[in-house]
């Protein structure tokens, strides 16, 4: 029997100047039971630095 991928499901994910509310929404997706997963982070002009948050607390090997 062939073995059929899973379709790609984006999860779009929206912030400002909230780390602590995209570390909770971000842990949550991680545990989600889906193999074929990719998460896209929109920072709207964020004071606090998202992209290095996100890059230093969820390194690719975590995000499967």
């Amino acid at each position: 029997m062939e073995k059929v991928k899973k379709p790609l499901v984006s999860v779009l994910i929206l912030t400002y100047n909230r780390t602590d509310l995209l570390k909770m929404c971000l842990d949550s997706a991680l545990k989600l039971n889906y193999s074929n997963l990719e998460f896209i982070v929109s920072d709207n002009a964020s004071a606090e630095d998202i992209s290095g948050f996100v890059r230093k607390n969820y390194p690719k090997k975590d995000i499967k």
